[in-house]
């Protein structure tokens, strides 16, 4: 194992100082030092070694793959890393408001994943490099959004603002800039507002596939039922958290079922200061297996999604880095007399998913346990009932 000595230089006590040994971590505002917070070592077993290169701390091929292939290539990696990069483009697209194949097809002009001529001719196919429709040598990415004059007549149609000096020639990552900050001003909602009426026709005109394809899927959901429902006398208890990064807040709810799909009980939490997902994943299970202690439930079933510490509890051996985490899980759960794991899909933990999101989506701090489901999603749970 190896430490970095100079993380704890700041905490090395003076004799000098008068004030004694109580020095306090949490005014020191050394990033560094921050990070002596965070390390949660494992103070109930010996030292073990763990696989840096894998989150679950266990070695496997790929990953050792690609140290083996990065070592290789370091010259490569070193400059493609010197040169600019592309994420805060790419943020912008997947933060706009639009659908989610617009992002795509966003995401694919800035990555060059666009079949043009001109990239097709860069990977060995043979064929005519001109621009079909102009007939301009050499059709680009960027020529067959901007500079084209079939694209230069579909910007002007459609009245959205050109550069001052029109769009660039050659850089497909200025003009998409330009477009993708135009979106989030506040001139272009004039604009914005028209394209929303001149779509009201189209979307009348797509009603009635619509409807038909919702009946398909409720079809479907109906005879394909999502959530199941446990045996007697066991209670089904799902279990779900969520996480802001911007905030640092987490939320987490737990719904309490009978093998009737009755919801007897629900309730929800939120977390303040967490700086990862895992640290709120963390923090749900305890919570949610401390409440199932206090209301005495004997039997319960507990029902996550795939995650990594689901999986760091059923296989420890195999999840080193988690090893902690999957300890504190352990020791709580050996106060619950009989217990189950299961591992839920999304829509089967959709439930209690949408009470974790009020904390973080809503802004919706207030804990609290209450019997029922809540009325806002009454829908939901009396289909899951009426399935059940």
């Amino acid at each position: 194992m190896r430490f970095d000595f100079y993380l704890y230089v700041p905490l090395v006590h003076s004799h000098n100082d008068d004030r004694g040994c109580d020095i306090s971590i949490n005014n020191i505002q050394n990033k560094r030092n921050i990070l002596i917070t965070k390390i949660k070592p494992v103070v109930s077993s010996q030292d073990f070694w763990i696989w840096h290169h894998n989150k679950s701390g266990e070695y496997s091929v790929r990953s050792g793959y690609w140290l083996a292939s990065r070592d290789q290539n370091y010259d490569l990696y070193q400059a493609a890393a010197a040169l600019p990069s592309l994420n805060p483009i790419k943020d912008l697209i997947w933060t706009a408001l639009a659908p989610s194949k617009i992002k795509v097809f966003m995401w694919k002009a800035i990555s060059g994943a666009i079949p043009v001529t001109e990239k097709l001719a860069s990977r060995g196919i043979s064929l005519d490099q001109r621009c079909q429709i102009c007939g301009f040598e050499g059709e680009s990415i960027n020529h067959l959004l901007f500079i084209c004059t079939l694209a230069r007549q579909v910007w002007a149609l459609a009245d959205i603002p050109s550069p001052e000096n029109g769009f660039d020639g050659h850089s497909i990552y200025h003009n998409l800039h330009y477009i993708l900050k135009l979106a989030k001003s506040s001139s272009v909602q004039d604009m914005i507002g028209k394209i929303k009426e001149d779509a009201v026709e189209w979307f009348l005109a797509q009603q009635i596939e619509e409807e038909e394809t919702v009946k398909d899927i409720r079809h479907s959901a109906v005879s394909l039922p999502s959530w199941r429902p446990p045996d007697r006398p066991w209670l089904k208890c799902n279990l779900a958290s969520t996480w802001d990064r911007v905030n640092r807040v987490g939320g987490a709810a737990w719904v309490l079922r009978n093998s009737s799909g009755v919801v007897l009980l629900h309730s929800r939490k939120s977390f303040a200061l967490v700086d990862s997902k895992d640290e709120v994943d963390l923090q749900c299970w305890l919570w949610t297996i401390e409440s199932m202690f206090s209301l005495k439930i004997r039997y319960v079933c507990f029902a996550v999604e795939a995650c990594d510490l689901l999986q760091a509890v059923c296989r420890p051996a195999a999840w080193p880095s988690f090893k902690l985490q999957a300890e504190l899980v352990s020791k709580a759960l050996d106060f619950i007399p009989f217990w189950k794991l299961r591992k839920e899909d999304r829509k089967a933990n959709k439930g209690a998913l949408l009470i974790a999101k009020s904390v973080t989506l809503e802004d919706r701090r207030q804990s609290y346990v209450a019997s029922g489901y809540p009325f806002w999603l009454k829908e939901l749970f009396t289909e899951e009932m009426c399935v059940a």
